[in-house]
């Protein structure tokens, strides 16, 4: 493509980009008001239900919803408006009183689908939104290529911004994993059955939310072996590590299970999910046990100060793999603090480490190449 066709196609794309962004965020301004709408329909019922066991024969005064003619979905909204009486009479009042009780209950129900609706519609354009985004810089790397020639790949900010996209659409590829398929492995059954076993006065909703979330991080870890996202590469800052994270989380879950630098009052922790704390690290030439001794007391101030006990410390492993026995070591490790007798405040802690610094496979053969 030429220049210009290159830069018409840029605005295109940021244009379409932008437009599906507004939707996304009225869906969740949509989201948003749900909740309220049906706390004051409830309301309203409850007041319904007292005028129909009073002896009141006043017109009593109710608010109901309606939803906008406007069938844009940027212009969809919810209008609040006082309950019109057919009749004046007040032998009517009680009638149309109990009318008005079987509305709130069909409208509450509907509301309830509506909210799963513009979920999956927000989590739709999301997805457009980061595929128009793509999109746009693959464009502007093109036209960069084109305007500065072969003297651009020489630019560290161009060979950056190049690997960023490459993983970007890698991402966005979906070479993903259910975590639902991914509940059954063996180290997340190890878990539960560990914290079954030893942990006090923990409920099994917090252990299964603690388990989806290590289920999210050994799907991260699984992506990232399978990709080859880090490969032989020594200098990989713990910012480049979070935001693949982020991306990976962002890009898979919904954005209402986590949550991006939680303060704490001590801090911030990196990321919450589904309640349990996250938080990420980048170190070299570690065993698990070092690594645990490093980073544990951060982490496990985080956890106390959300009141919680359960958390999650993720390490990506950036130490030399001179050999290839380096994936039979160990990657998942629950710690409990203090380490003595567990009572109802032990803290308990998983660590997992993904393996980086990866050579290529052919790299460990030990069959060299002979000369002819």
């Amino acid at each position: 493509m030429s220049i210009s066709d290159l830069q018409y196609a840029i605005k295109l794309s940021k244009d379409s980009e932008d437009g599906i962004k507004k939707d996304s965020l009225k869906c969740k301004e949509l989201l948003e008001q749900i909740p309220g709408i049906v706390e004051d329909l409830v309301r309203q019922k409850e007041k319904a239900e007292q005028y129909l066991n009073s002896n009141s024969m006043a017109k009593p005064k109710f608010f109901f919803y309606k939803n906008s003619d406007n069938s844009k979905l940027i212009d969809f909204t919810y209008r609040r408006e006082e309950y019109e009486f057919i009749g004046d009479s007040p032998r009517n009042y009680k009638y149309e009183t109990k009318t008005f009780i079987k509305l709130v209950d069909s409208f509450i129900r509907y509301l309830k689908k509506e909210e799963e609706r513009w979920s999956e519609l927000e989590i739709m354009f999301n997805e457009e939104v980061d595929f128009y985004s793509i999109k746009s810089r693959e464009l502007q790397l093109q036209l960069d290529e084109l305007i500065f020639g072969e003297d651009i790949y020489k630019l560290k900010a161009y060979l950056k911004q190049k690997e960023y996209l490459e993983f970007d659409k890698r991402m966005f590829n979906k070479y993903l994993f259910k975590l639902e398929e991914d509940n059954a492995k063996e180290e997340i059954m190890r878990v539960k059955t560990y914290l079954n076993d030893n942990a006090k006065k923990i409920s099994n909703e917090e252990i299964e939310k603690f388990c989806d979330a290590i289920a999210l991080i050994l799907n991260y870890r699984e992506y990232t072996l399978r990709e080859g996202i880090y490969k032989e590469r020594k200098h990989i800052s713990e910012k480049e590590f979070k935001d693949n994270l982020l991306f990976y989380i962002n890009t898979i879950k919904k954005t209402k299970d986590y949550y991006k630098e939680v303060p704490t009052g001590v801090g911030k922790t990196d990321f919450i999910y589904k309640e349990v704390p996250i938080e990420a690290k980048v170190d070299s030439n570690k065993t698990i046990s070092e690594i645990i001794n490093d980073y544990s007391g951060q982490i496990i101030t985080y956890i106390t100060t959300f009141s919680r006990r359960l958390g999650i410390l993720c390490a990506l492993d950036l130490s030399s793999k001179q050999n290839w026995d380096f994936i039979f070591n160990e990657y998942i490790k629950i710690v409990p603090f203090p380490n003595s007798d567990q009572t109802e405040k032990t803290v308990f802690l998983c660590v997992i480490t993904i393996p980086g610094n990866l050579k290529s496979p052919s790299s460990y053969s030990k069959k060299k190449k002979r000369l002819k």
